[in-house]
């Protein structure tokens, strides 16, 4: 995946309110998709350490690819309907 798609799909995942959760046996990303208490329980773990914000710059999603693997990626990223591709 380039250091492009990267930031575009992290772009996206900012925009839905989404964080990535590492705590557990696998990092997981959440998204709040507008509802309003979802965002602010997201919101609230960011602050409090236990998720990490995606801010667009690729770096977040880079961790991600490194705990997982670049395929886990592409299938979640598939699943939460992200398209990173041009």
């Amino acid at each position: 995946m380039s250091e492009q798609a990267k930031r575009r799909a992290e772009r996206i995942l900012d925009s839905d309110n989404c964080a990535l959760y590492t705590y557990g046996n696998e990092p997981q990303i959440h998204c709040a998709y507008g509802r309003a208490e979802k965002r602010q329980q997201i919101l609230n773990d960011v602050r409090a350490g236990r998720a990490r914000p995606f801010y667009g710059d690729g770096r977040t999603l880079g961790f991600y690819i490194e705990e997982v693997g670049l395929n886990q990626v592409v299938v979640t990223l598939d699943n939460l309907d992200v398209n990173y591709s041009q």
